[in-house]
């Protein structure tokens, strides 16, 4: 039988420093992310092995609960990278360079492992008829400790609308799904679910740009849906008395990373890139919904090579280069559209320049050009 006092003392415990670590967050400022909080949840992390027996739990559908977690954030990340091409990317606000970089990765990886190892931890600790109780309480506890706040979204009404809906809805739900997973899965699912996304982002020199609402709906449809996947599977699996064979998942996997590569591929991941065409300026050579792949290596460009580069507004545009002109160990580009009357305004840096154009795919870019003009 579990003591009930040792239960209530854990989350009272975790529950205080929880509102200590909020509070330093708002009086230190941004030295404590960096370099308080990991440790203060590596500790908790220590303590809650220290303090916590742990019971043997029988999972007789942990491999299968596993491989549908790893789908689920693949998925996600699959999704998230799609919002990008529909919505646009911007410059990642992480700073990437030197000690910057570092501070991230030892601030965003410990902590959210660290709150991973608790959850997996507690769950493991409690009586199955209370699991569901605490489980929700813990998901609510520590969907504070995944969400990082300032004093800025306290300032209005507004402000702390979308912080709660931003910060705290979503990680409680990925919480919740992710006690689920340690109830019945492994320790190493979760920590794959939350570190790939946050790996993407300190890596990724761009990152899609959609619109919080959007990014809201992903965070918490994508664990809803693998829940209820799971869940039916389970209903599926007490009707057969065979169990889903390896075989029949492989598939699904390599499915997913071809999706996958696709997409990166789509989104400029790799050196060469394919750009959907928006306009008629270079017609006949291209035409509106084609697609330029392009060569993102660095090189010097000639006249005649159709490069693609950012121009006025920071505005990208595809335009054959007509006159080159070096000045102080920089070279400049006049460029201008094959059906354009006139140059373009702005003469090209090369620091602006962001490829080559190698080859035309006549009239595959038209899907992507009827999503964005969608929205």
């Amino acid at each position: 039988m579990i003591d009930n006092k040792k239960i209530n003392t854990i989350f009272i415990t975790i529950t205080l420093i929880e509102i200590v670590t909020i509070i330093l967050g708002f009086t230190i400022g941004s030295s404590f992310y960096f370099c308080l909080k990991p440790f203060i949840y590596i500790g908790l992390s220590l303590f809650a092995y220290l303090f916590i027996d742990k019971k043997y739990i029988i999972k007789r559908e942990k491999r299968y609960i596993n491989q549908i977690t790893i789908m689920a954030i693949i998925g996600y990340m699959l999704l998230y990278i799609l919002t990008g091409i529909i919505f646009g990317f911007a410059n990642n606000p992480l700073v990437m360079k030197g000690k910057f970089f570092f501070l991230n990765l030892v601030y965003y990886v410990p902590t959210a492992i660290s709150i991973e190892l608790i959850r997996y931890r507690i769950i493991s600790f409690i009586d199955k008829e209370k699991q569901f109780k605490y489980s929700i309480l813990l998901s609510v506890i520590l969907s504070f400790a995944m969400s990082n706040f300032s004093l800025s979204m306290f300032q209005s009404t507004k402000a702390f609308i979308e912080m709660f809906y931003q910060l705290l809805v979503p990680n409680f739900v990925i919480g919740c799904f992710l006690s689920y997973v340690a109830l019945n899965g492994s320790l190493y699912a979760s920590i794959i679910y939350v570190t790939i996304p946050i790996l993407y982002n300190l890596f990724a020199k761009i990152i899609p740009n959609p619109q919080w609402i959007i990014s809201v709906l992903l965070k918490t449809i994508v664990p809803i849906v693998a829940y209820t996947t799971l869940e039916k599977m389970k209903v599926v699996k007490k009707k057969e008395s065979h169990k889903i064979k390896q075989k029949h998942v492989l598939p699904s996997i390599l499915g997913i990373i071809i999706m996958a590569i696709t997409i990166l591929f789509a989104c400029g991941i790799f050196r060469i890139y394919p750009v959907a065409i928006a306009s008629n300026s270079m017609k006949p050579t291209f035409e509106r919904g084609d697609i330029q792949v392009i060569d993102k290596k660095q090189q010097t460009y000639q006249v005649g090579d159709i490069i693609q580069f950012y121009g006025l507004n920071n505005t990208i545009f595809v335009h054959r280069v007509v006159s080159v002109r070096k000045d102080n160990q920089d070279t400049y580009y006049v460029t201008k559209g094959d059906n354009n009357d006139t140059v373009d305004l702005l003469e090209i840096s090369q620091s602006r320049v962001i490829g080559k154009a190698i080859f035309t795919i006549k009239y595959l870019g038209y899907p992507t050009i009827w999503i964005t003009e969608s929205f």
